[in-house]
C-alpha cells in the first residue's frame, strides 16, 4: 500500500533516521545543557487527539543541575523511529517485537529492529488536508479500520487494542480483525458491553483483558470465555493499566494520581493510592504530595518502580520506595530533544521506550 511503502523509505534512509539516547538514572531527575531545534508544545487528551496547552509556570518545576549525555546514531547502530506523519501514541513489548499504536494512520505496526511492518489497518479516506480519516470496519487486517488506536496488549492468541473514537476494543488474530464488544453491534450480534472512550488495557495470568472505559470512569474486565463485568467505579478519567504482583497499576488521568487495585477477588474493588495528590502540577518528592499533569500511560519494572508518561509535563516520572522523582523531562525550556508529548512508554533490556505522540517520534533512553 502507498503509505506503508512511503513509511519504509523513509525509515530505511539512514541519513533521516536517528534516535536521541539519553543517559539516565534509574529514579533520578536529569536535565541536560545541550539545545536543539524549538518544538511546539501540546497536550494529548483522553482520545489521543493533540491541543495546545501553555507551558507550566517555571516556579512550578523542579530541575536537577546534572547533565544528559545526548546523541544521535544511524538505524544500523542502534536505528528507530522518526517520520512527521507518523504519530506513536502507545508501545507495547511482545518478545523481540515492539508493538505500536499510531493515531495518524490508524495503524498497528510491528518494529523487530529490522523490519518496520503493518499489523493491521487500511489506508483510509483522507480529508481536504491529505489526513487520514480513519474509520470503522472489521475483516481482514489490511481491510481492517480503526480511528485512534490508543494502547495494545497481548489477549488470546493475537492482541487486543482499544479503538478509542469507535468506542470498541478489537481483537487482531489469525490474519483478522474482529470487535470485542460494540456500542452499536454489527451484525447483530449480542454486546459484551458498551464502551465510552476505552483507552488503557491489560491482561492477567488468567487471560482476563482489563479495559479503562474512561469516559465512563470505570475498568471493565473480559474473560476468555467472553463474559464482562466491572471491577471498578467511580475513577476519573483512567486510562494507562499495568497488571503487576497481583495488583492493577491505573493512571487515573482526570485526578492526576497513580492507583492500584488488587485483581484477587476476595480483595477487588478497593482502590488504593500510589502517587499524586489529586492536583495538577510538577513536583517530586513524597508520593503522597507528588504532583502530576494529566499522567497518560504507565510501566511497572521487576523491582516495582513505576514509571508514568506525565503528558501534559512533558516528563517521565518514577515511583519508587514512597518517593516520586522526574526521570526526563522536556518542557523547562532548557532543551527540546525531549518527548513534547509523552504517551506510551516500556522499558526492555534496560533502555527506557517513549512515544511522543505529537512529535511523531519514539525516544530510546539509556537507564544507568
Amino acid at each position: 500500500m502507498k503509505k506503508v511503502n512511503s513509511l519504509r523509505r523513509i525509515m530505511s534512509m539512514l541519513g533521516s533516521i536517528f534516535i536521541t539516547v539519553l543517559i539516565i538514572g534509574g529514579c533520578g531527575t536529569k536535565s541536560s545543557d545541550v539545545t536543539s531545534d524549538t518544538a511546539q508544545e501540546g497536550a494529548v487528551d483522553a482520545r489521543g487527539e493533540v491541543e495546545q496547552k501553555e507551558k507550566a509556570p517555571e516556579q512550578n518545576l523542579e530541575k536537577s543541575s546534572e547533565t544528559v549525555d545526548e546523541k544521535s546514531v544511524d538505524k544500523d547502530e542502534k536505528g528507530y523511529l522518526e517520520n512527521e506523519k507518523f504519530k506513536p501514541c502507545t508501545i507495547f513489548i511482545d518478545g523481540d517485537d515492539f508493538i505500536i499504536s499510531d493515531t495518524y494512520y490508524d495503524a498497528v505496526w510491528k518494529y523487530d529492529e529490522e523490519e518496520f511492518s503493518k499489523i493491521a489497518g487500511a489506508d483510509s479516506v483522507e480529508d481536504i488536508y491529505g489526513v487520514p480519516l480513519g474509520g470503522y470496519n472489521d475483516g481482514k487486517v489490511e481491510e481492517a479500520l480503526f480511528t485512534d488506536p490508543f494502547e495494545i496488549t497481548k489477549f488470546k492468541d493475537g492482541y487486543a487494542v482499544s479503538d478509542t473514537k469507535n468506542d470498541v476494543v478489537r481483537y487482531i488474530h489469525d490474519g483478522i480483525v474482529e470487535t470485542l464488544n460494540a456500542a452499536i453491534s454489527p451484525g447483530g450480534k449480542e454486546k459484551l458491553c458498551e464502551f465510552n472512550n476505552p483507552t488503557g488495557l491489560a491482561t492477567d495470568n488468567d487471560g482476563n483483558l482489563y479495559v479503562s472505559n474512561t469516559g465512563e470512569g470505570e475498568i471493565i474486565r473480559i474473560t476468555g470465555d467472553g463474559k464482562a463485568d466491572k471491577v471498578l467505579v467511580n475513577l476519573n478519567e483512567p486510562m494507562g493499566l499495568y497488571i503487576f504482583d497481583g495488583f492493577l497499576y491505573i493512571a487515573e488521568t482526570g485526578a492526576n494520581r497513580i492507583v492500584k487495585a488488587s485483581i484477587k477477588e476476595d480483595k477487588a474493588g478497593v482502590i488504593e493510592e500510589v502517587a499524586g495528590s489529586g492536583e495538577e502540577g510538577m513536583k517530586d518528592g513524597d508520593a503522597k504530595e507528588a504532583l502530576f499533569s494529566s499522567p497518560k500511560t504507565l510501566f511497572v519494572t521487576e523491582d516495582g518502580s513505576v514509571y508514568v508518561a506525565d503528558t501534559v509535563n512533558s516528563a517521565i516520572r518514577c515511583i519508587k520506595d514512597g518517593e516520586v522523582s522526574t526521570v526526563v523531562e522536556g518542557n523547562t525550556g532548557e532543551i527540546t530533544a525531549y518527548p513534547v508529548t509523552p504517551t506510551g512508554l516500556c522499558i526492555k533490556d534496560n533502555m527506557l521506550y517513549v512515544c511522543d505522540n505529537f512529535n511523531g517520534k519514539i525516544y530510546e533512553l539509556e537507564m544507568e
